[in-house]
């Protein structure tokens, strides 16, 4: 398994931009995604949906992220499929110390996405990481069972979902994180919005053992300079799930019961003796279960496995 470079797998074959009377950027394109980003058979991974739909824009614009904070949005209601060229649209509004851009791929609302980068910080760092240091302190002490999760071992607790990601463990050897590390093998925004994806969605699916999908993202992230060399610990709190109940949601029967898609809270904290763990991701994450009935590839697909 070679490592993923956004820049290589997302190929931007066409790309045109105007600059409007109002000052927005509005831009159109074509781009193609590589097999390196592969999720289901022959699509895009969900947790590369928020990036890759933003970050090559962005960089085209001459955006720039480095030691930036970044906010990202993106709705995944419908697949992107790898190795074909898909069209998209955006606008690039710019701040006075912030640029938010918005984008829609293949022309339908169910492929929305929005980068805030610069600003004020998006969510309350120090409030983020006392609450969650201390759940995960709380499901340390609790009874537990460990899973692996595209080959990244998980903690699976009543009141959270856990992984703890060092640099250069060789228990991450080969595993999906590993190859979305950077050059240095420390972890950014590739490795941390695919994690954060996959440890909501296991949030949610732990509890059925069952494989769920991201239908939504929304995840913010401080300038991830320091991360590299220190511990990461993510984790998604199963006390803050809750069901989409709206009478019109979509349900999926398993076994005797019907379930909907579910929200939870994840946050990815860093750890540097001798500070206190310091939130540098925080956000939420919607996952909707895999309908065995109309998923041929499910068995194939399924993603939580005892180990």
């Amino acid at each position: 398994m070679t490592r993923i470079e956004l820049e290589q797998a997302v190929h931007v074959e066409s790309f045109e931009s105007c600059r409007r009377a109002d000052g927005v950027v509005s831009v159109t394109g074509r781009v193609v995604f590589d097999e390196a980003l592969v999720g289901p058979p022959g699509r895009v991974h969900g947790g590369f949906h928020p990036l890759v739909r933003t970050v090559p824009i962005l960089e085209r614009l001459g955006v720039a992220l480095a030691g930036r904070r970044i906010a990202v949005e993106a709705e995944l209601g419908a697949p992107l499929s790898l190795g074909e060229a898909v069209a998209f649209e955006g606008q690039l509004e710019h701040g006075d110390d912030h640029d938010v851009l918005t984008t829609r791929f293949a022309g339908t609302p169910r492929l929305d996405a929005r980068a805030t980068v610069g600003g004020a910080a998006s969510f309350d760092v120090d409030a983020v990481g006392a609450r969650f240091a201390a759940l995960w302190e709380t499901q340390a002490a609790e009874e537990g069972y460990g899973m692996k999760v595209v080959s990244v071992p998980y903690r699976i607790a009543p009141s959270a979902v856990s992984t703890t990601l060092r640099r250069g463990d060789p228990a991450l050897e080969g595993s999906h994180v590993a190859r979305c590390c950077e050059p240095d093998g420390g972890f950014g925004l590739l490795a941390l919005c695919t994690q954060l994806d996959a440890i909501g969605a296991t949030g949610r699916g732990a509890a059925m053992r069952h494989p769920h999908f991201t239908r939504w993202l929304s995840l913010a992230f401080e300038p991830l300079e320091s991360s590299g060399g220190g511990t990461l610990i993510l984790l998604a709190d199963r006390t803050t799930l809750v069901e989409d109940t709206r009478p019109d949601a979509p349900t999926v029967t398993i076994g005797d019961a019907a379930y909907r898609a579910a929200t939870v809270e994840v946050a990815a904290l860093l750890l540097e003796s001798p500070r206190p763990p310091r939130a540098v991701a925080y956000g939420r994450v919607t996952a909707h279960p895999v309908d065995p009935s109309r998923f041929a590839g499910f068995e194939g697909m399924r993603k939580l496995k005892s180990t």
